[in-house]
Protein backbone atom coordinates (compact mmCIF):
# COMPACT_ATOMS: atom_id res chain seq x y z
CA UNK A 1 0.00 0.00 0.00
CA UNK A 2 1.47 3.36 -1.05
CA UNK A 3 0.53 6.60 0.70
CA UNK A 4 -0.29 9.58 -1.49
CA UNK A 5 -1.35 13.04 -0.30
CA UNK A 6 -2.75 15.92 -2.35
CA UNK A 7 -2.21 19.30 -0.67
CA UNK A 8 -3.97 22.54 -1.57
CA UNK A 9 -3.12 26.19 -1.04
CA UNK A 10 -3.60 26.98 2.68
CA UNK A 11 -6.93 28.52 3.62
CA UNK A 12 -5.36 30.90 6.18
CA UNK A 13 -4.00 34.09 4.50
CA UNK A 14 -1.22 34.20 7.14
CA UNK A 15 0.48 31.30 5.35
CA UNK A 16 1.16 33.50 2.28
CA UNK A 17 3.13 36.71 1.69
CA UNK A 18 0.33 39.25 1.17
CA UNK A 19 2.17 42.60 1.08
CA UNK A 20 1.45 44.08 -2.36
CA UNK A 21 -0.13 40.80 -3.49
CA UNK A 22 -3.33 40.06 -5.39
CA UNK A 23 -4.73 36.64 -4.47
CA UNK A 24 -7.77 35.17 -6.21
CA UNK A 25 -9.47 31.93 -5.22
CA UNK A 26 -11.29 30.04 -7.98
CA UNK A 27 -14.13 27.54 -7.61
CA UNK A 28 -11.95 24.72 -8.93
CA UNK A 29 -9.62 25.39 -5.94
CA UNK A 30 -6.88 26.95 -8.08
CA UNK A 31 -5.27 30.05 -6.56
CA UNK A 32 -3.91 32.97 -8.61
CA UNK A 33 -1.10 34.85 -6.88
CA UNK A 34 0.34 38.07 -8.36
CA UNK A 35 2.87 40.45 -6.87
CA UNK A 36 4.87 42.82 -9.08
CA UNK A 37 7.10 44.03 -6.22
CA UNK A 38 8.04 40.56 -4.97
CA UNK A 39 11.80 40.25 -4.59
CA UNK A 40 13.75 37.13 -5.63
CA UNK A 41 14.13 34.73 -2.74
CA UNK A 42 10.92 35.84 -1.02
CA UNK A 43 8.76 33.05 0.40
CA UNK A 44 5.39 33.16 -1.38
CA UNK A 45 3.55 30.51 0.63
CA UNK A 46 4.32 28.02 3.41
CA UNK A 47 2.90 24.70 4.54
CA UNK A 48 3.53 23.13 7.98
CA UNK A 49 3.20 19.64 9.46
CA UNK A 50 2.93 21.12 12.96
CA UNK A 51 1.96 24.59 14.18
CA UNK A 52 1.50 26.62 17.33
CA UNK A 53 -2.14 27.46 16.71
CA UNK A 54 -2.50 29.68 19.80
CA UNK A 55 0.49 31.75 18.77
CA UNK A 56 0.21 31.84 14.99
CA UNK A 57 -3.43 31.00 14.24
CA UNK A 58 -2.21 28.49 11.63
CA UNK A 59 -3.38 24.90 11.37
CA UNK A 60 -1.16 22.06 10.08
CA UNK A 61 -1.38 21.78 6.29
CA UNK A 62 1.02 18.88 5.68
CA UNK A 63 0.69 15.17 6.41
CA UNK A 64 2.94 13.42 8.90
CA UNK A 65 5.81 11.57 7.22
CA UNK A 66 7.96 8.72 8.54
CA UNK A 67 11.55 9.54 9.47
CA UNK A 68 14.05 7.66 7.34
CA UNK A 69 11.60 7.04 4.48
CA UNK A 70 11.91 8.23 0.88
CA UNK A 71 9.18 10.31 -0.73
CA UNK A 72 8.50 12.18 -3.95
CA UNK A 73 7.15 15.74 -4.12
CA UNK A 74 5.29 16.90 -7.23
CA UNK A 75 4.18 20.45 -7.95
CA UNK A 76 1.24 21.46 -10.17
CA UNK A 77 1.24 25.16 -11.10
CA UNK A 78 1.71 27.61 -13.96
CA UNK A 79 3.81 30.76 -13.83
CA UNK A 80 4.92 33.68 -15.96
CA UNK A 81 8.11 34.05 -18.05
CA UNK A 82 8.72 30.30 -18.27
CA UNK A 83 11.00 30.24 -15.24
CA UNK A 84 10.66 27.53 -12.61
CA UNK A 85 9.72 28.28 -9.03
CA UNK A 86 11.75 26.95 -6.16
CA UNK A 87 10.52 24.57 -3.48
CA UNK A 88 12.27 24.36 -0.12
CA UNK A 89 11.78 21.55 2.40
CA UNK A 90 12.98 22.25 5.93
CA UNK A 91 13.24 19.43 8.47
CA UNK A 92 13.22 20.27 12.18
CA UNK A 93 14.12 18.25 15.28
CA UNK A 94 12.38 18.16 18.67
CA UNK A 95 14.00 21.49 19.64
CA UNK A 96 12.67 23.19 16.46
CA UNK A 97 16.20 23.39 15.05
CA UNK A 98 16.55 23.03 11.27
CA UNK A 99 18.55 19.84 10.67
CA UNK A 100 18.34 19.65 6.87
CA UNK A 101 17.10 21.68 3.90
CA UNK A 102 16.24 20.37 0.43
CA UNK A 103 15.76 22.87 -2.41
CA UNK A 104 14.73 22.18 -6.00
CA UNK A 105 13.34 23.91 -9.08
CA UNK A 106 12.10 20.60 -10.54
CA UNK A 107 8.38 19.86 -10.74
CA UNK A 108 9.07 16.33 -9.44
CA UNK A 109 11.88 15.39 -7.08
CA UNK A 110 12.71 12.74 -4.48
CA UNK A 111 13.72 13.39 -0.89
CA UNK A 112 14.47 11.43 2.27
CA UNK A 113 13.19 12.44 5.69
CA UNK A 114 16.15 12.68 8.12
CA UNK A 115 15.95 10.25 11.04
CA UNK A 116 15.84 13.00 13.70
CA UNK A 117 12.91 14.80 12.03
CA UNK A 118 9.93 15.69 14.24
CA UNK A 119 8.31 18.32 12.01
CA UNK A 120 8.88 19.74 8.54
CA UNK A 121 7.68 22.59 6.37
CA UNK A 122 7.48 23.38 2.66
CA UNK A 123 8.07 26.82 1.19
CA UNK A 124 7.23 28.08 -2.29
CA UNK A 125 9.96 30.61 -3.14
CA UNK A 126 9.93 33.32 -5.78
CA UNK A 127 12.80 33.43 -8.26
CA UNK A 128 11.72 36.19 -10.64
CA UNK A 129 7.94 35.95 -11.01
CA UNK A 130 5.11 38.44 -11.28
CA UNK A 131 2.34 35.85 -11.04
CA UNK A 132 1.59 32.16 -10.69
CA UNK A 133 -1.49 29.92 -10.80
CA UNK A 134 -1.24 27.24 -8.12
CA UNK A 135 -3.04 23.91 -8.44
CA UNK A 136 -1.74 21.49 -5.81
CA UNK A 137 1.18 19.61 -4.31
CA UNK A 138 1.46 15.81 -4.24
CA UNK A 139 3.56 13.91 -1.70
CA UNK A 140 3.84 10.17 -2.20
CA UNK A 141 6.08 7.35 -1.13
CA UNK A 142 8.91 6.79 -3.60
CA UNK A 143 8.01 3.09 -3.72
CA UNK A 144 4.92 3.95 -5.78
CA UNK A 145 4.84 2.24 -9.16
CA UNK A 146 5.94 4.65 -11.88
CA UNK A 147 3.08 3.90 -14.25
CA UNK A 148 0.46 5.13 -11.75
CA UNK A 149 -1.03 8.46 -12.87
CA UNK A 150 -3.27 10.76 -10.84
CA UNK A 151 -5.84 13.33 -12.01
CA UNK A 152 -7.51 15.60 -9.46
CA UNK A 153 -10.83 17.43 -9.82
CA UNK A 154 -11.03 19.78 -6.82
CA UNK A 155 -14.30 21.62 -6.20
CA UNK A 156 -15.84 23.54 -3.26
CA UNK A 157 -18.11 20.68 -2.12
CA UNK A 158 -16.35 17.61 -3.48
CA UNK A 159 -13.04 16.27 -4.72
CA UNK A 160 -12.58 13.47 -7.24
CA UNK A 161 -9.17 11.82 -7.45
CA UNK A 162 -8.76 9.39 -10.36
CA UNK A 163 -5.85 6.99 -9.89
CA UNK A 164 -5.06 5.08 -13.07
CA UNK A 165 -2.81 2.07 -13.46
CA UNK A 166 -1.99 0.25 -16.69
CA UNK A 167 -4.68 -1.66 -18.64
CA UNK A 168 -7.13 -2.21 -15.78
CA UNK A 169 -10.71 -3.11 -16.70
CA UNK A 170 -12.20 -2.67 -13.21
CA UNK A 171 -12.81 0.60 -11.37
CA UNK A 172 -13.32 0.93 -7.60
CA UNK A 173 -15.14 4.02 -6.30
CA UNK A 174 -14.17 4.89 -2.71
CA UNK A 175 -16.57 7.38 -1.08
CA UNK A 176 -15.15 9.55 1.73
CA UNK A 177 -16.28 12.48 3.87
CA UNK A 178 -14.79 15.75 2.66
CA UNK A 179 -13.52 17.77 0.94
CA UNK A 180 -10.27 18.33 2.84
CA UNK A 181 -7.18 20.54 2.66
CA UNK A 182 -5.00 17.43 2.79
CA UNK A 183 -6.41 14.55 0.74
CA UNK A 184 -5.06 11.17 1.92
CA UNK A 185 -5.07 8.22 -0.50
CA UNK A 186 -3.90 4.63 -0.15
CA UNK A 187 -2.82 3.29 -3.54
CA UNK A 188 -2.52 -0.48 -3.76
CA UNK A 189 -0.24 -1.12 -6.73
CA UNK A 190 -0.97 -4.87 -6.47
CA UNK A 191 -4.68 -4.37 -7.11
CA UNK A 192 -5.87 -4.99 -10.65
CA UNK A 193 -8.24 -2.03 -10.43
CA UNK A 194 -8.19 1.69 -10.98
CA UNK A 195 -9.63 3.85 -8.23
CA UNK A 196 -11.78 6.96 -7.99
CA UNK A 197 -11.56 8.57 -4.56
CA UNK A 198 -14.65 10.68 -3.87
CA UNK A 199 -14.54 13.25 -1.04
CA UNK A 200 -17.97 14.90 -0.63
CA UNK A 201 -19.88 17.01 1.89
CA UNK A 202 -23.19 16.01 0.27
CA UNK A 203 -23.69 19.21 -1.75
CA UNK A 204 -23.40 19.62 -5.53
CA UNK A 205 -24.16 15.93 -6.06
CA UNK A 206 -25.34 16.52 -9.62
CA UNK A 207 -22.11 18.28 -10.56
CA UNK A 208 -20.14 15.47 -8.96
CA UNK A 209 -22.12 12.94 -10.99
CA UNK A 210 -21.30 14.83 -14.17
CA UNK A 211 -17.62 14.59 -13.34
CA UNK A 212 -17.97 10.86 -12.73
CA UNK A 213 -19.75 10.62 -16.07
CA UNK A 214 -16.81 12.43 -17.69
CA UNK A 215 -14.30 10.01 -16.16
CA UNK A 216 -16.25 6.92 -17.22
CA UNK A 217 -16.86 8.31 -20.69
CA UNK A 218 -13.12 8.58 -21.29
CA UNK A 219 -12.21 5.15 -19.93
CA UNK A 220 -13.30 1.63 -20.97
CA UNK A 221 -14.10 -0.18 -17.73
CA UNK A 222 -16.00 -3.46 -17.86
CA UNK A 223 -16.78 -3.62 -14.11
CA UNK A 224 -17.21 -1.19 -11.22
CA UNK A 225 -17.78 -1.41 -7.48
CA UNK A 226 -18.39 1.16 -4.76
CA UNK A 227 -16.97 0.94 -1.21
CA UNK A 228 -17.06 3.18 1.91
CA UNK A 229 -13.93 5.14 2.79
CA UNK A 230 -12.96 7.72 5.41
CA UNK A 231 -15.95 8.88 7.47
CA UNK A 232 -18.24 6.04 6.33
CA UNK A 233 -18.82 2.61 7.84
CA UNK A 234 -21.40 1.82 5.21
CA UNK A 235 -23.08 3.58 2.30
CA UNK A 236 -26.77 4.25 1.95
CA UNK A 237 -28.70 2.61 -0.86
CA UNK A 238 -29.42 6.06 -2.33
CA UNK A 239 -25.71 6.83 -2.68
CA UNK A 240 -25.02 3.38 -4.12
CA UNK A 241 -27.86 3.63 -6.60
CA UNK A 242 -26.88 7.13 -7.77
CA UNK A 243 -23.29 6.16 -8.49
CA UNK A 244 -24.06 2.67 -9.77
CA UNK A 245 -26.77 4.00 -12.11
CA UNK A 246 -24.43 6.69 -13.36
CA UNK A 247 -21.59 4.24 -14.00
CA UNK A 248 -23.85 1.68 -15.70
CA UNK A 249 -25.19 4.27 -18.16
CA UNK A 250 -21.73 5.19 -19.41
CA UNK A 251 -19.87 1.89 -19.44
Amino acid sequence: MNKLFIIRWPTNPKAAYVNGATIRYFQNKNVYYANEVLSPGQVICSWYSETDYMGSGLLPTLPLLSAGKKYQLSLRLKSDNGMPVQISLKFLDSNKNVIAVNRSTDMHFDFKVPTATVTYQIELINLNHKWLLFDYLIIQESLAVEDISTAAYLKPHYDLIHVTQSDNQTIEIVVNAGPKTIIPIDVDSQKKTDQIYVFTDGSDIEKMMKHLHYIFAHQSYSQSRIVPGIGFYTLSESVRSIINNRSQTVM
